[in-house]
């Protein structure tokens, strides 16, 4: 059965995610998941692509952007794992597929939905028992949004600028993503085991939500 077209990705904000396939890893140390991050702020530089946020597990990424023209996703995602696929199989001296087939891609359609994507994959993390909180990880955007760090690699959002001024908006998120965590512990396991430890994972979008957005 073909796959369905991907949809046209001019101005759309997008959450991608890709995995390895089977056993291996696409990020087996932390070298190589800076080498990505200097592939991505390569390509950031010559695509009109906008990263807003990213987690880079062991055997999978997510990454949320905003297009800027048509058909550039494709040509991102390509170029971005293709490179990565190269400096793996060397590290790994393997010679077969790093990645599934298809990444996957999911229309961000409202705010709302931006900043539960944001918090999501932030919190990618914590949901894998790595960290007890987002910031202290080196590996999702949590970090650079809250603490500031400048950077040509991350564009906060627009529903994170909406939040306040420069300080306000890093402090708000940084206190929506506590009660986002107090909520996925408290609502579905104190503990993060078992499956879907995260009430607001992907497109099943809980009613609770900060009355600034």
């Amino acid at each position: 059965m073909p796959h369905p077209l991907r949809p046209m990705d001019a101005h759309l904000t997008l959450h991608v995610a890709s995995h390895a396939t089977g056993s291996r890893l696409c990020f087996p140390t932390d070298d190589t998941r800076e080498l990505f991050k200097s592939s991505i702020t390569r390509l950031l530089k010559i695509i009109p692509i906008e990263l807003h946020a990213f987690a880079l597990m062991d055997n999978h990424f997510h990454l949320l952007l905003t297009t800027r023209d048509v058909g550039v996703t494709a040509v991102f995602m390509r170029r971005l794992q293709a490179s990565h696929a190269l400096t793996i199989n060397r590290i790994d001296g393997y010679r077969g597929q790093l990645w599934l087939d298809r990444y996957h891609t999911i229309i961000v359609e409202s705010e709302r939905h931006a900043l539960h994507a944001c918090l999501y994959i932030d919190a990618n993390p914590w949901r894998a028992m790595l960290v007890e909180h987002p910031i202290e990880s080196r590996w999702t955007s949590h970090r650079e949004l809250v603490m500031g760090n400048e950077s040509c690699f991350i564009t906060p959002h627009q529903v994170l600028l909406g939040l306040g001024e420069k300080e306000l908006w890093r402090k708000r998120y940084n206190e929506i993503m506590a009660e986002y965590l107090r909520r996925g512990a408290r609502t579905v396991c104190p503990h993060r085991y078992g499956y879907d430890a995260d009430p607001l994972a992907g497109l099943r979008l809980a009613t609770w939500m900060p009355q600034a957005v």
